[in-house]
């Protein structure tokens, strides 16, 4: 049994001329010459329901993602899209012009899904679980899905209205989780730098901007306690780290797990991605081509940090950026009762080019409001936490210095000496093995009895992703839960290997990972009834 926890069934064929179709599979690219690791395959569809039900999916937590207006109008889609004869240009022009919000295509794409045939529909009124065909559940990616006005796109809301808004949209679709932000600014919650294949003339869209909200107070409150009052998981990803800190305090003040839906790990802890933080913060202007994107939004202040970079068991790098998770939130996330599930975009899970390196891939940004809050509060979270000191941050962030050409030197020959990155569907299947091996290890060094069962798949099949070559769609999931099978198998028999150091079966823990720990997960949450065979 596969259960997915973030796969795109409904997103791209949103954006379909004439009759939008949940079940085919479409070829976007048919005919553009595309860089193929800019968009080899993440165009064409990768998780239509003919897709899903090939790879032997059972279960998929659908993410309904309304396209933020910056993404929009990047050229990265705009232009891409726009050259693309299946693409309905009418919807993606209306949202990059503000013509159409965000609010109308989350309903729009939710109506689209129930409306599809031979599915089964999980709802809180229906939770009974069929073996047959594919059962489908409901995420909201990103707070701008509830948007519906140009001031709220701005930061600027009223916030009664805004919450009426956010309680029927959670009422209708009724979310096992909700990620809260995504790639742009949303006034509510911070995120990370997430877009590093744009280019520089657009980047500025993407970079991390304060919200002017501190830890969990004001508006970001309100949106959480309306979400745990309707029983709504919180979704880590797409959170700024300062914003992932606040949460999980957040969350074990009120003992509710939290989640991070498709994600990786950057083999780092806190200490070390801040060592080379930049004290400080310096202007990014939003001017392109002489105009403001948006007359509403103000320039950027935001911080540098140089990332160092670590290998994990097979001596791959990891993707040690900001949206992957650090070695003391793995943990974190096992204490609340949570679920990590592992994304299969190659990117993510550390494999980079050279010219991705030599374009600051591993030159990260962070939100002025995050630094003061991270430094002020994260050694208090994890003494909440009951965490060993040894993750303690020893220095505030006034005591830093600035980053010196002495260390931009370093830290770009570091990139440069790890960037040649083996392009190969054997090395696509070591980076996915060695995150489970990290977190496993990771858990059991902190006294988690059984960190296993706290791992779980989010492919993002569809979410724009350059997917693992061993499975380029969701048709290939059950092949490739075997190829994981078999090469952690392999890598148990090693002497000193994590899985027979801690005696871990290789057939529960693929079985758990690629299903039963996501199904018994949904069944405490009462999202799903027990399977009976």
């Amino acid at each position: 049994m596969i259960v997915d926890l973030h796969s795109h069934i409904s997103t791209k064929p949103m954006f379909v001329k004439g009759e939008k179709n949940c079940e085919k599979a479409y070829n976007f690219l048919s005919a553009l010459p595309l860089d193929e690791w800019l968009a080899e395959d993440a165009l064409d569809s990768q998780s239509s329901l003919s897709q899903v039900r090939a790879g032997g999916g059972k279960i998929i937590i659908n993410p309904i993602y309304s396209l933020e207006r910056c993404l929009a109008r990047a050229s990265l889609i705009y232009g891409f899209m726009s050259d693309l004869l299946i693409s309905d240009e009418n919807v993606l022009h209306g949202i990059a012009d503000g013509k159409i919000m965000n609010y109308v295509q989350t309903g729009k794409e939710f109506n689209m899904v129930k409306k599809t045939p031979n599915i089964n529909l999980l709802t809180k009124s229906n939770t009974k679980y069929d073996p047959n065909t594919v059962n489908v559940l409901h995420a909201i990616e990103g707070i701008q899905g509830v948007f519906n006005s140009e001031n709220e796109f701005a930061g600027k809301f009223q916030n009664h209205h805004f919450l009426n808004r956010l309680k029927l949209v959670v009422d209708q679709i009724e979310p096992v989780y909700f990620t809260l932000s995504h790639m742009t600014y949303n006034g509510i919650f911070n995120y990370p730098f997430g877009m590093k294949m744009t280019s520089e003339k657009n980047r500025s869209w993407f970079l991390p901007c304060d919200c002017g909200i501190e830890g969990i107070t004001g508006l970001r409150k309100e949106v959480l306690d309306l979400l745990r009052g309707e029983d709504v998981l919180f979704d880590v990803k797409h959170l700024s780290l300062g914003n992932r800190i606040a949460l999980y305090a957040y969350a074990l003040k009120h003992n509710i797990p939290v989640i991070i839906s498709h994600g990786a790990v950057t083999g780092l802890t806190v200490g070390d991605f801040l060592s080379h933080y930049a004290a400080g913060a310096y202007k990014v202007s939003r001017i392109r081509n002489g105009k403001p994107f948006h007359k509403m939004l103000p320039d950027k202040l935001i911080c540098k940090t140089i990332i160092p970079r670590k290998k994990g068991v097979y001596n791959h790098w990891f993707n040690s950026t900001q949206l992957n998770l650090m070695d003391e939130e793995i943990v974190m996330i096992m204490k609340l009762g949570g679920l990590i599930g592992l994304i299969f975009d190659r990117r993510v899970l550390g494999n980079v080019k050279l010219k991705d390196l030599a374009n600051n891939q591993y030159l990260d940004y962070l939100s002025p409001e995050d630094i003061p809050y991270i430094y002020g509060h994260y050694n208090d979270v994890l003494d909440q936490m009951g965490m060993d000191s040894k993750y303690h941050l020893s220095q505030s962030a006034e005591a830093i210095d600035k980053v010196t050409s002495h260390w931009a030197h370093v830290g770009n020959q570091i990139d440069k000496k790890a960037a040649k990155s083996d392009n190969t569907e054997k090395a696509d299947l070591e980076r996915f093995c060695q995150q489970i091996i990290h977190i496993i290890q990771v858990g059991k060094e902190n006294g988690i009895a059984n960190p296993e069962n706290h791992i779980a798949i989010g492919s993002d099949y569809d979410g724009l992703i350059a997917a693992v070559k061993c499975a380029k769609t969701a048709a290939e999931m059950t092949s490739f839960r075997d190829m994981v099978r078999d090469e952690l198998k392999e890598y148990r028999k090693q002497t000193g290997s994590v899985l027979k150091k801690y005696n871990i079966g290789v057939d529960r823990l693929v079985n758990g990972i690629f299903g039963e720990n996501a199904f018994r997960f949904l069944e405490s949450r009462g999202r799903v009834q027990q399977l009976i065979t």
